[in-house]
């Protein structure tokens, strides 16, 4: 209850006019939204209590919340969802010392006129879904690679695609490094957004959902100082053959939600459909007391 009605009291009455300005500027960034997330708590929405979050529950038990949101607007709740990922992506590596620093700027500054929003970047320009199932890692056409250098590591490549990108202050990277092994020899690194070598790329321009901006990240020749590699199998040898199990629970979860969005967009067409059909007339009669109206609706639910 208490969802549906930030949704409806204080989402549903910016909808329409940020999507407007987005038509009239492809450059315009959605920081309104944003603000309207911090205020009522939406950005440390899974975070636990006791580090300074309101401690929801993630995955399946969250996606009641994921669908109503979806269903006023399925550009914040994907906007939402490009800062959980990234979210997910550092609790899923269980390095507390950056997942410590991460979660306290979030908290910190989530009320604030400039929120603290992170990203999780995997998806590149030549191998869309293959970074997504490791079985497709060996014919993957992957470009983005790390290698190690004094004090930390530097990454080339692109990333695209990334939701919440150029609206997030850090991003957290995968990439591998070795291209002849990925799957025995990936990273996971935190860029800050002013980080040598690094700079975001296109904006998308999207059809709609044109709030949860989806971007390309760069790459070139970015340092990465030893602090901020979230993970590592050179460094770390348990992580060595985890990779499949940390990349399955990072997208198991989110994909959980991606499903509720999905629900929560049909749910809230059919019931604007059906809304429209009963006050709607045609030769003086209602549109939902026609049979190939009735037919419709019927195909929809």
């Amino acid at each position: 209850l208490d969802e549906r009605r930030f949704c409806r009291e204080h989402l549903a009455p910016l909808v329409l006019s940020e999507d407007r300005k987005h038509a009239e500027d492809p450059h315009y960034i959605s920081w309104e939204l944003v603000r309207l997330a911090g205020r009522h708590g939406r950005l440390s929405s899974f975070i636990p209590k006791f580090m300074g979050g309101h401690g929801g529950a993630i995955g399946i038990v969250s996606t009641p919340i994921s669908e109503e949101t979806a269903s006023v607007d399925s550009a914040f709740a994907g906007l939402l969802g490009g800062h959980y990922l990234g979210l997910a992506a550092l609790m899923i590596s269980c390095n507390m010392k950056i997942m410590d620093k991460v979660v306290e700027k979030i908290v910190t500054y989530e009320k604030s006129e400039m929120p603290y929003l992170i990203d999780g970047a995997i998806t590149e320009p030549t191998a869309g879904t293959d970074v997504e199932e490791v079985d497709l890692y060996p014919k993957a056409k992957l470009i983005c690679h790390a290698r190690r250098v004094t004090g930390g590591a530097i990454l080339n490549g692109r990333k695209v695609f990334i939701s919440t990108g150029h609206m997030a202050k850090e991003h957290v990277v995968m990439m591998p490094f070795d291209l002849k092994d990925p799957v025995n020899n990936y990273g996971a690194f935190l860029v800050p957004g002013d980080a040598r070598g690094f700079s975001l790329g296109r904006k998308e321009l999207k059809m709609g959902q044109r709030a949860g901006p989806a971007s390309e990240l760069i790459f070139e020749d970015c340092f990465v100082p030893e602090e901020n590699i979230v993970m590592a199998t050179d460094e770390f040898p348990e992580y060595q053959g985890q990779f499949k199990s940390f990349l399955e629970t990072v997208l198991g979860i989110t994909r959980t939600a991606v499903g509720a969005w999905s629900t929560g967009t049909a749910r809230a067409s059919f019931e604007k459909t059906l809304d429209l059909a009963k006050r709607a007339k045609h030769k003086n009669r209602t549109l939902v007391n026609q049979q190939w109206a009735q037919t419709i609706l019927t195909n929809m639910f």
